[in-house]
């Protein structure tokens, strides 16, 4: 009977420290759970947005607008100014004779209906001799008018006599407004163009 007991009783034990060995620990998922979630970074469409736009340059119209218009040369007011446009465009322009009231051996500058400003050159490119004054012949001549309609009245005089007398009377006759140049008839055709060029370009 004593036996039984005894054997009863370390049966008993070998099951109570079984039990308490076999406690159920904690899962690896409650585990991994419990560990501080990472920190989530930003995605590049979040940084990109962040990042300060570029700053926008002024387009080419912009700039342009802002620039200063050119100054525009006034025209020349009479012959004198005329002939130094001339020269300064590349003619070849050496002295001048610029007529007034009392030398004009025409009686016509200030008159009704003439000129108002005449200057005889000589061209370099050429050679004849000056006698007394300056005329056609050794360059050319430059008058200014009051208006279009007496520099056309001049014109037509001048070509016509040109055209019927001939010979000393030959010459190139260009108009501009109211501006007359007679050129000598000493220059070929193409020489004489450049004068009637020089004209258009100062009063374009």
């Amino acid at each position: 009977m004593k036996k039984v007991l005894a054997t009863a009783l370390t049966i008993g034990l070998a099951l109570s420290l079984s039990a308490c060995s076999t406690e159920e620990k904690p899962s690896n998922s409650v585990t991994q759970q419990s560990q501080t979630a990472p920190t989530e970074k930003p995605s590049n469409s979040t940084a990109q947005q962040s990042q300060t736009a570029p700053t926008e340059k002024p387009s080419n119209s912009t700039a342009q607008q802002s620039q200063p218009a050119p100054i525009e040369k006034p025209k020349p007011a009479n012959a004198s100014e005329v002939v130094k446009s001339m020269k300064e465009s590349g003619l070849h322009i050496g002295k001048t004779e610029t007529y007034t009231a009392s030398n004009d051996p025409n009686n016509l500058l200030g008159r009704p209906g003439q000129y108002t400003s005449k200057v005889n050159f000589v061209d370099t490119s050429i050679k004849t001799d000056v006698i007394n004054s300056i005329e056609v012949t050794n360059g050319g001549s430059v008058e200014m008018f009051d208006n279009e309609e007496d520099a056309k009245n001049r014109y037509d005089y001048i070509s016509g006599i040109a055209k019927k007398m001939g010979g000393p009377f030959s010459e190139y006759d260009y108009l501009e407004g109211k501006v007359l140049i007679r050129v000598s008839k000493e220059f070929t055709p193409d020489q004489a163009k450049r004068y009637e060029k020089a004209l258009k370009d100062i009063f374009k």
